[in-house]
């Protein structure tokens, strides 16, 4: 049986918010909400929902592939139905200048970015060691079709990540971006 614990409480006596944990074993879940109940309420769905998703890894025929596989469908999935969404706009808030770079950098950066060719893994490799970013490349394997090519940018906080259906495609992404970023940059 699930054990239940109120973890504590905050904020002033007219709203305050109610901090509860359930744990099955070792596996446990935390909930914050207005009433006592309805944290513990939402510390068991919450504890119920990762138990549901991850009993697989609790036995012994848990296969990683096919959970990643998994997990990249129902991403894909949230993702087409976001963008059927019509207020779904693109996160356009991180930018390279947010990452502290100085104006040698970024004028390095630029010039490696006018330089591209048609390359796009070689042209990203160039302007990534330009902006002192290093490219380092996953694979994310799919149940059927070619795997999905992830390229993430570091250090940056938080990592810059680009997703393709080949290597080529995301790093085309990741220039695409970083020209749309720098763009921003001269204009301000």
């Amino acid at each position: 049986m699930p054990v239940y614990t109120l973890e504590g409480d905050t904020g002033p006596a007219h709203a305050r918010r109610f901090t509860a944990r359930g744990a099955v074993g070792a596996h446990a879940r935390a909930h914050t909400a207005p009433t006592k109940k309805a944290a513990q309420q939402g510390a068991a769905h919450q504890l119920y929902l990762y138990l549901r998703e991850n009993l697989a890894r609790l036995t012994h025929d848990f296969v990683e592939e096919e959970a990643l596989a998994r997990a990249h469908e129902r991403a894909m999935e949230r993702y087409v139905a976001a963008r059927a969404d019509a207020a779904w706009r693109p996160d356009l808030k991180q930018r390279v200048q947010d990452y502290h770079l100085d104006e040698e950098q970024l004028a390095l950066g630029a010039a490696a970015l006018e330089a591209a060719t048609g390359d796009a893994e070689g042209s990203l490799e160039a302007a990534a060691a330009a902006l002192g970013l290093a490219a380092s490349w996953h694979e994310l394997p799919a149940e059927r079709g070619e795997p999905l090519a992830l390229l993430r940018l570091a250090p940056a906080s938080p990592p810059l990540v680009f997703a393709g259906a080949t290597r080529a495609a995301a790093a085309a992404e990741a220039l695409a971006y970083l020209r749309l970023s720098m763009t921003f940059k001269t204009e301000l």
